[in-house]
C-alpha cells in the first residue's frame, strides 16, 4: 500500500514536468504545491502508522478483523495521537495509518499472532503495556480510564461495566523482577481513593510469595505472566 502511494508521487512529479513544458506557470505552481502536500501527508501517516498508539490498536486486533476498522476506534485513537503529540490529526490520516500498520503487521509474517508474542510484550515500555491492556478490555467491553501520569495513587487503568469499577496496576516487569508487596498495597490504597469495587495487579513477570499472601488478605486480584499470554493471545475473558 505504502509503495503505491509512493508510486503515485513519482507518476504525478512525472505529469508535473510535462505539464511544466505546456501551461502556465501558476498551473505548474499549483501541481507543485499539491505533490508536495501529498507527499507531506504521506510521510506523516508513515510515521504515525510506527506509533506505539497505532501498532498496539493493530495487535489488539483479533485476527482476520484487520479489514473492519471500526469509525469509533479511529476517532478514539484521534484523541489518544492528540494528547500524546499535542497536535490534531485528520480522520483520513489515522485510518491510513493504520492501513499502513495492518501493511506491515502482514510483512512480519504471523510472529505477533503466535505464543511468542511474549517477546514483543516484554521490549515494551510500562506506557505501551498500558495502552495495550487498554486496548484489550476495551474489546471485553469496558469503558477504560487512564490515570494521569504522576499522582496515579498507585492505578494506571480504570475499568468500568455496568456496576463493576475496577482498579487497575500495571507492571511491565522482566521475569527476573517480581512483584512485591508494595504494588499490593498501593492498588488496594487505589480503590479506595478512586471508590472502585475491586482492584487487580498485572504484571508481564510474577508475584512474591509474600505478594500473594498479602494480596488474599486485602482482597486484590493477581494476573502474572502466564494468565496475561492466555488472556491477549487468546482473548480470553479472566473476568
Amino acid at each position: 500500500m505504502k509503495g503505491l502511494a509512493y508510486f503515485m508521487i513519482v507518476v504525478s512529479i512525472g505529469a508535473l514536468v510535462i505539464i511544466s513544458q505546456e501551461y502556465p506557470p501558476y498551473i505548474t505552481g499549483i501541481g507543485t504545491v499539491v505533490i508536495l502536500y501529498l507527499t507531506y501527508n504521506l510521510r506523516l501517516t508513515d510515521k504515525l502508522s510506527k506509533s506505539d498508539i497505532i501498532t498496539n490498536y493493530v495487535k489488539s486486533l483479533p485476527n482476520g478483523n484487520y479489514n473492519n476498522v471500526l469509525r469509533s476506534d479511529v476517532k478514539k485513537l484521534q484523541k489518544e495521537l492528540q494528547l500524546y503529540y499535542r497536535k490534531s490529526y485528520s480522520f483520513l490520516v489515522v485510518h491510513q495509518a493504520i492501513s499502513f500498520s495492518i501493511a506491515d503487521k502482514f510483512k512480519v509474517n504471523t510472529i505477533h499472532n503466535s505464543p511468542k508474542n511474549d517477546l514483543s510484550i516484554d521490549s515494551m515500555s510500562g506506557q505501551d503495556f498500558e495502552l495495550l491492556l487498554k486496548r484489550h478490555f476495551e474489546g471485553e467491553g469496558f469503558k477504560v480510564t487512564l490515570t494521569p501520569l504522576s499522582g496515579d495513587q498507585g492505578v494506571d487503568l480504570i475499568l468500568q461495566k455496568d456496576w463493576r469499577r475496577i482498579a487497575v496496576q500495571c507492571k511491565r516487569y522482566s521475569m527476573k523482577n517480581r512483584v512485591g508487596n508494595s504494588a499490593i498495597q498501593e492498588v488496594a490504597t487505589g480503590k479506595l481513593y478512586y471508590d472502585c469495587t475491586e482492584c487487580w495487579v498485572i504484571t508481564t513477570s510474577y508475584f512474591t510469595s509474600h505478594a500473594r499472601n498479602l494480596a488474599d488478605k486485602v482482597g486484590v486480584r493477581l494476573i502474572d505472566r502466564d494468565i496475561l499470554f492466555k488472556m491477549v493471545n487468546n482473548r480470553k475473558q479472566i473476568i
